[in-house]
């Protein structure tokens, strides 16, 4: 399995529509009393679309760690983990696929726009400069300004609601061409669009502790956790080779 696969799925976009309501009106006052009303401010709801978005914009803002499993086609097995502390630009992941045609272990540690790539657990990496390197090349293996893919997922939603009170079912549309999916590991290359269900759940603090998509009805199924509270420590390897300059897509 290649960092990127190629897959035609493709399906159909539901939407959800939503109601509203009418407020009663308020009773006329007596006409012997003087009365005073102060009107209350009206408080807008914040709806399931909403409260999502506001869980993922906090993996903005703290570290968190993350573990990734998926079932993919040919009888892939996907095994991934890492960390993030996106204030500091900081990513490392680490990415096992087993079954099928194609097995790999690759690391990726991205730090600002320089990204480190392992393979094999042997020691060797290369580094790339992420800036110089457009979304469909081989060596970008992450988004410097998303590198986990939680952000243009949350993009990608249409359809959210709340199943609970800390749980979210919905769905999301994922455009043609590189999509950092799955979540927290290798890039994925659609034909056209997909139609992609998800499941989300939060904690107390309305921060995002997991969530599962389910691609093409089941062709494709992935959980990420994700864990805060500890400390995240991400630093570059102590030696890196220079990718090639014939494999940049730009001076």
């Amino acid at each position: 399995m290649t960092a990127r696969r190629t897959l035609p799925f493709a399906a159909a976009l539901a939407l959800l529509a939503g109601c509203g309501g009418t407020s009663p009106p308020a009773a006329a006052p007596s006409a012997t009393a003087v009365v005073s009303v102060s009107a209350s401010p009206s408080v807008k709801p914040v709806t399931p679309r909403e409260e999502l978005k506001a869980a993922v914009g906090r993996l903005l803002k703290t570290p968190y760690g993350f573990s990734l499993i998926g079932d993919y086609p040919q009888r892939q097995k996907v095994r991934a983990f890492g960390a993030q502390d996106a204030a500091a630009g900081k990513l490392t992941r680490t990415v096992v696929v087993t079954g099928g045609p194609d097995r790999k272990f690759r690391k990726l540690i991205v730090i600002g726009t320089d990204s480190y790539r392992g393979e094999d657990n042997s020691g060797y990496w290369v580094h790339a400069d992420l800036s110089r390197l457009k979304p469909g090349n081989e060596y970008y293996g992450a988004d410097p300004k998303d590198p986990s893919g939680l952000i243009r997922f949350e993009q990608a939603v249409t359809v959210t609601r709340r199943t609970g009170p800390r749980t979210f079912q919905g769905e999301a549309w994922i455009m043609p061409g590189i999509t950092l999916l799955p979540l927290g590991a290798p890039n994925l290359s659609f034909r056209e669009g997909v139609s992609v269900d998800y499941t989300a759940t939060t904690d107390a603090q309305n921060r995002l502790t997991s969530i599962s998509i389910d691609i093409a009805k089941g062709a494709m199924k992935q959980t990420m956790t994700i864990t805060y509270d500890k400390p995240v420590t991400i630093a570059k390897p102590a030696k890196a080779d220079e990718l090639r300059k014939s494999l940049y897509d730009k001076p």
